[in-house]
C-alpha cells in the first residue's frame, strides 16, 4: 500500500513542476525607453476582436509606439490610424516582399532607435479537421507558411532593429510568439493547427538560446481559452455523410464554431498580461489564459492513457467507438466507464 509520505512527496514535486511551468521567473524591466523615450512594438495579426486588436490598444496604452499590421490596410479602423503613437500598415507574414518594405517603413520611423518589441499574433486556425482526410497541399501547408514561417520570417528581418535596441544603455529586446495550449497536448480535429504550434513552440525556445547573446529576449505564450475571432471566424462545419465521422457531425460542429464547455478570458485581460510579461522581463514559455492549468495537469502529470479517455470523451471520439461497437455486435449494458465517458460527453 502505498504510504500517506509517499503520496505527499509527490503531489509536492507535482506542484514544484507547476509552479516552474506556470510561474517563471521575472526580471525587471521598463516601458520607458533610454532618456525617457518611449518603446517601440511591432504587431501582427490586427483585426477587429483579435488579440493582436487588444495588444495594439493595450501597449498603446502602455506608452509604446505600436505599428499595427494587417494583411489589409482596411482592417485596421481609421479610430485607431488617428491616435498618436500608433502607425497602422500593411503586412502579410507569409509574403517576404511585403515584410521587407514593412522593415523599411519602421526603419525610417523609428530612426535609428531600433525595435523593442516584435509581437507575432498572425496565426490561422484550422478545426474539424480529421488526418484521414485533410488536403495536406491546399490546407496544411498554408498553416505552416502562417504559424510558422511567418513569425520566422518576421524575426530575421527584424532582427537587426532589435539588436539596435538592444545595444542602448540598458537597453534590452523582446520577441513575444503566440503559440497555443493545443501545441502542449493531443486534441483531435486540429492536428495541422496543433503541429504548427508545437513548431512554433519549439523554436521559440532555440530563438531564446540563439539571441540571449544580443539581449533579445524571447517569449512563447502558450494561450488556452481567450475570447478572440480566431476561431469563431472559421469557415462553417459541413459535415462529409461519408465521412467516418459522421455520427458525431454535431459533436465536431460545436468544436469547430467555438462552443466551449468554459468561461473564456477577456482578450482586454490576456493582453495586459502579456505587457506585464514584457515589462518584467519574462521569457521562455508562459501560460496564459482560462483553465490553462487544468489542461497542462491532463498533459504532464496526468497518464496518458487517462488523458486519452478523457480527451475522446469529450470530443465525441468514446460515443463514436460506441456506435460502432454497437453496429457491429448489438446492443449491450453500459459499465461504469461508458457512463462517465457519457457524463464527460454532456461536460463538453
Amino acid at each position: 500500500m502505498v504510504s500517506s509520505v509517499a503520496i505527499s512527496s509527490a503531489l509536492a514535486i507535482a506542484a514544484l513542476i507547476a509552479w516552474k511551468a506556470l510561474v517563471p521567473n521575472y526580471k525587471t524591466s521598463s516601458k520607458s525607453g533610454r532618456d525617457g523615450e518611449s518603446k517601440s512594438v511591432l504587431i501582427t495579426g490586427y483585426s477587429e476582436g483579435s488579440i493582436g486588436a487588444a495588444l495594439a490598444h493595450a501597449f498603446h496604452a502602455h506608452g509604446y509606439i505600436v505599428f499595427a499590421t494587417a494583411r489589409r490596410i482596411s482592417n485596421i479602423p481609421a479610430r485607431l490610424q488617428d491616435l498618436s503613437r500608433i502607425h497602422a500598415l500593411e503586412l502579410n507574414v507569409t509574403d517576404q516582399t511585403s515584410i521587407n518594405r514593412a522593415v523599411t517603413d519602421i526603419t525610417r520611423h523609428v530612426d535609428g532607435k531600433g525595435l523593442d518589441v516584435l509581437v507575432n499574433s498572425a496565426g490561422t486556425m484550422l478545426s474539424g479537421l480529421k488526418l484521414v482526410h485533410v488536403d495536406i497541399d491546399q490546407v496544411g501547408k498554408q498553416c505552416f507558411e502562417v504559424n510558422v514561417w511567418g513569425p520566422l520570417r518576421m524575426m530575421q528581418a527584424f532582427s537587426a532593429l532589435l539588436v539596435k535596441a538592444s545595444e542602448k544603455d540598458n537597453g534590452n529586446a523582446t520577441v513575444v510568439n503566440l503559440g497555443s495550449i493545443i501545441g502542449e497536448i493531443w486534441f483531435a480535429y486540429q492536428p495541422l493547427y496543433a503541429a504548427s504550434k508545437a513548431a512554433l513552440h519549439t523554436i521559440s525556445e532555440s530563438m531564446r538560446l540563439e539571441l540571449a547573446p544580443f539581449r533579445i529576449r524571447v517569449l512563447a505564450v502558450v494561450v488556452d481559452a481567450v475570447q478572440s475571432n480566431l476561431q469563431r471566424n472559421q469557415p462553417r462545419f459541413h459535415a462529409n455523410s461519408d465521412s467516418f465521422y459522421a455520427p458525431i457531425q454535431e459533436k465536431i460542429r460545436d468544436f469547430v464554431e467555438g462552443v466551449v464547455p468554459h468561461s473564456e478570458t477577456p482578450t482586454e485581460d490576456f493582453a495586459e498580461q502579456v505587457v506585464r510579461d514584457v515589462e518584467m522581463g519574462k521569457e521562455g514559455k508562459v501560460w496564459r489564459g482560462q483553465g490553462v492549468w487544468l489542461i497542462w495537469f491532463l498533459g504532464t502529470i496526468m497518464p496518458t492513457r487517462v488523458s486519452d479517455w478523457v480527451f475522446s470523451a469529450m470530443k465525441g471520439l468514446s460515443g463514436l467507438r460506441r456506435v460502432r461497437e454497437a453496429s457491429g455486435s448489438g446492443t449491450r449494458k453500459a459499465g461504469w466507464s461508458e457512463k462517465l465517458e457519457k457524463w464527460l460527453e454532456v461536460l463538453a
